[in-house]
């Protein structure tokens, strides 16, 4: 995986050796050399359609050339890899094509849709099971877990610190795993997948702004409770009677769900826990918010002054803790499902599940 061949010894005209650069010597009847392949494009080189040094023809993402309503597709263009920052790359491979004539297809029939997927290969030999995923070229390390000797292991291909492409060798479905998180846009580390790399420092996810929110929200609560107390105290006998009621209700259930709701907000974006800040969205969306829009719009709940400020202010809270909470838990919750798959590549998924198909 990490050497080179130096020479090829004959015995009378046939192949009997191979020697690799570190000095091992492996016996062998048959040499299988990848030379590459040359696209044949010379025919289009008057066509207007733009070429590449190398002879591939050069598309978009949406498979279009620089000529207007000229698709390409296969082996035999260059295209804007997303997974390697819209590189233009030539990717060989039969699903990529494949790909490649959907995407033209689509954008044939004005759908307007780009390309965005992960190289991945496989196939079975001599009962080996054999995939890969990604875009290895330019790489500068290669990170092994499982037993090379046994022909049961994973390579992980890195460029600088991040994982570009993965290939393994009875080793399912590990390498579709990996192509899953490097298609929903999440980068693999060489810390993440290397044993012998110290653990990542822990990511702080929690959000200051929300929690700065809470705390001010937290000081304000006690003056909304006395000012909305006074003002129901005040405009009490002037209601209607199922206006009492209701005023009296939304009033208990705003004063509990608040306090629950703050608890939830402190405890979940403080210490990270999703379930926590999912209930705190949940109370601040089904029922703080309507209960505060009733306060505010319904004429007949006669509204007073102080009740309008006390309660645009607390809506105006409500709202800035809503969107802050979202973005942190949108956070926290790709981090967590980054760590369930990276907890996979660590321990190695060693099953011999065949068929296990790339992600689209």
């Amino acid at each position: 995986m990490q050497t080179e061949v130096s020479e090829l010894r004959e015995q009378e005209g046939k192949l009997k050796e191979v020697v690799l650069k570190s000095g091992k010597v492996l016996r062998a009847d048959v040499c299988v050399v990848g030379i590459g392949a040359v696209p044949a494009t010379g025919f289009l080189k008057q066509s207007g359609i733009n070429i590449d040094s190398k002879g591939f023809i050069v598309v978009n993402k949406m498979m279009q050339t620089n000529i207007p309503g000229v698709f390409a597709a296969g082996d035999a263009v260059t295209f804007p890899l997303a997974l390697r920052n819209n590189k233009k790359v030539n990717v060989p491979h039969w699903q990529m094509a494949h790909m490649h004539g959907r995407i033209a297809a689509l954008n044939m029939l004005a759908h307007g849709t780009e390309i965005s997927t992960v190289p991945y290969l496989w196939t079975a030999m001599f009962g080996k099971s054999i995939r890969y995923a990604g875009h290895g070229e330019g790489f500068d390390d290669v990170v092994i877990q499982g037993d090379l000797d046994e022909l049961k292991f994973v390579a992980f291909y890195t460029k600088s610190d991040e994982v570009v492409a993965v290939a393994s060798m009875n080793y399912d479905p590990i390498v579709s795993k990996v192509a899953e998180v490097l298609a929903a846009g999440r980068a693999i580390r060489k810390r993440d997948v290397d044993p012998a790399l110290p653990c990542p420092v822990h990511e702080v996810l929690a959000s200051l702004p929300l929690q700065v929110m809470l705390y001010f929200n937290v000081c304000f609560f006690p003056c909304w409770c006395l000012a909305e107390g006074m003002m129901l105290q005040l405009k009490y006998n002037l209601l209607p009677r199922y206006y009492q009621l209701l005023l009296l209700a939304a009033f208990l259930i705003l004063t509990l769900a608040e306090g629950a709701r703050l608890y939830l907000g402190y405890i979940g974006n403080l210490q990270e826990k999703v379930p926590e800040l999912a209930g705190f969205l949940l109370l601040s969306l089904l029922i703080q918010l309507p209960l505060l829009l009733f306060l505010l719009t319904d004429h007949l709940t006669i509204r007073l002054p102080l009740e309008l400020a006390v309660h645009s202010l607390l809506l105006a809270f409500l709202t800035c803790e809503v969107v802050a909470a979202f973005l942190a838990l949108r956070a926290m919750s790709r981090q967590l499902a980054a760590q369930f798959y990276l907890r996979q590549f660590k321990v190695g998924s060693r099953g011999d599940a065949a068929g296990h198909d790339p992600p689209h």
